[in-house]
């Protein structure tokens, strides 16, 4: 008895988790991660054209 009351407090403690609340955690994440990765492609796209559009005029007025 006290050695499974030990093993859950410990997992509890650790906060291990099995397969499957994993898999229902990455789940709910996965919107949250997918709008980062366009926010940042989009960051990305304007500071290229920010840059491409800086770096034609310091070429053409140097």
């Amino acid at each position: 008895m006290f050695c499974g009351k030990f093993l859950v407090d410990t997992l509890n403690y650790y906060k291990v988790t099995t397969i499957e609340q994993t898999k229902v955690r990455i789940q709910q994440m996965k919107p949250w991660i997918i709008k980062n990765k366009d926010e940042r492609e989009q960051r990305n796209k304007l500071l290229q054209q920010y840059f491409r559009l800086n770096n034609g005029f310091q070429t053409i007025y140097k």
